[in-house]
This record gives C-alpha cells, structure tokens and sequence, in this order.
C-alpha cells in the first residue's frame, strides 16, 4: 500500500511507525522535496494499522503526526479472462492475478455454482484453469483464500460460452 502526505522537508528523513506497537513500518525514506511525499509499505500482516510519520533533519525528529487508522485486508481476487463481455469456447481457460500462494474459487450465479474450487496461485501471483461450461451466458465472481483469510467477491464478470470453432481437415 502506500501511504501519501504532506509538509515533507526536502533532505529529511521520514519514517512511518505503527504507532499501536511502537516500531518502525517499511524502510526510512530520505526526501528530495519539500512538500509532498509517499512512502511503500509492503507484507503487511492482516490486521487493524494505526500509524504516524516522523521526519528527521540533522539528527532532530519531528512531532509525530496525527495518527491514521486503517484496516490491511486480502483483497479479491482479478479476473483478467474471461474480458468482459467476452465469447469463449465450452472449454476454455480463466485466468487472473491474486495474493502469490493463495487459492482462488470462482462460481457461476443463477444458479450458483462452484466452477473453480481452490485454484492454486503461483509465486508471481497468477492463477488459471480450465472449466466446461454448456453454450450460453455466465456471470461469475471470485474469492481469494490465503493462510487463514479469505477476501471478499470480486466484481462480477459476465461472459458469453459459445461453439468451439470448426475445424477444416481437407483440403490440407
């Protein structure tokens, strides 16, 4: 995530806190502006953040900030195939991306349906597989599964299950 402010001094050194525990988030990052700045947190753990920023210039730091509450939660998974409004083949592959080594479900709405049950993310966070489906419409949603969390649906995505393309065999 990234976490953005304000009145940050140009060669001062900012850095976050978890201000709940009492320790440093992420690396320091040096300013190279006066005003704006940002800051990448990144493997936060899933939980409730209260945190601060303090800079420091020439050994002196600040006041803390007005502390900000925030929740890191696993968010859903994205569907990147089938596009929206996309035709596939009665067999076909969908794809998306997630939380590297977690498990992805996706089901099928009326009728609800579970066409994809667990599907394992790899380490850059891609997942796929293969379903069936009979010729016509589907509107389908997801779920991401990692260690004991599980996000919320993603977005619906409807799509569109038709004939596999023909085949001519002859002539060659």
């Amino acid at each position: 995530m990234t976490v953005r402010g304000i009145n940050g001094y140009n060669g001062a050194t900012l850095q976050l806190r978890d201000a709940q525990f009492g320790r440093n988030l992420g690396e320091p990052k040096r300013l190279t502006t006066h005003g704006a700045w940002f800051v990448e947190l990144k493997k936060l753990e899933f939980r409730k953040y209260q945190i601060e920023a303090v800079q420091t210039i020439a050994g002196r730091p600040s006041l803390p900030s007005a502390v900000r509450s925030y929740f890191v939660v696993l968010v859903p998974p994205v569907i990147r195939v089938p596009a929206p409004n996309q035709s596939l083949a009665r067999t076909s592959t969908l794809s998306g991306t997630a939380e590297p080594f977690g498990q992805v479900t996706i089901w099928r709405e009326n009728p609800s349906e579970i066409l994809l049950d667990k599907v394992p993310v790899n380490f850059v966070g891609e997942w796929r597989a293969e379903v069936t489906l009979p010729v016509g419409s589907y509107t389908v949603k997801g779920r991401q599964f990692f260690e004991t969390h599980a996000s919320r649906e993603s977005p619906p995505r409807t799509y569109k299950v038709v004939p596999a393309a023909p085949v001519i065999e002859s002539p060659g």
